[in-house]
């Protein structure tokens, strides 16, 4: 089962973070048992959202063609779907701003999680971005979101757009 790990931001409620529910999960009988326990750990966390960073392509080849977007959907959660590269960063910094929009306003009212594949650079990335949206810098929200889920691991790259991010910000 994917580990879920909490990001508090005062004044908001909790972005969670999580690798892929089915990442280490290699039967496809098992599947649907693994994202019902997933998705009542989710329950339990009252995550009304998901924001899904896979492709199409990587969505759905690497889990035998369970559509997880469709799950969390006949589930009850609201999805948002922003394809990012393995290790990657967005095309364009105004079209990661409308997604730092988006999800700064629904953290007012309810948690939220997101994942990538393994929940360490794509996860980390928009979850710092979040932050940054909110008035953190770079190195402060790439703190945080490290000290909440050790696993993360940004790419140079990715810390670099964080960084563009914020100055965009700035001159906004």
């Amino acid at each position: 089962m994917a580990q879920l790990d909490i990001l508090e931001i005062a004044g908001r409620h909790s972005i969670i973070m999580s690798a892929h529910p089915l990442e280490k999960v290699e039967q496809k009988e098992e599947f649907p048992g693994t994202l019902r326990s997933f998705f009542a750990d989710l329950n339990k966390l009252e995550v009304r959202a998901v924001t899904v960073l896979l492709p199409q392509e990587e969505l759905l080849g690497n889990y035998k063609g369970t559509d997880l977007v469709k799950e969390y959907r006949r589930s009850g959660f609201e999805v948002l779907h922003f394809p990012l590269e393995n290790f990657g960063t967005p095309r364009g910094i105004e079209v990661f701003d409308q997604l730092m929009s988006r999800l700064s306003e629904k953290l007012l009212k309810i948690n939220v999680l997101i994942h990538c594949k393994t929940g360490c650079s794509r996860t980390a990335m928009v979850a710092a971005g979040v932050l940054i949206k909110l008035g953190s810098s770079a190195a402060r929200a790439i703190m945080a979101v490290h000290s909440a889920r050790p696993s993360s691991n940004l790419t140079i790259n990715q810390i670099q757009f964080l960084r563009e991010y914020q100055r965009y910000l700035s001159q906004k």
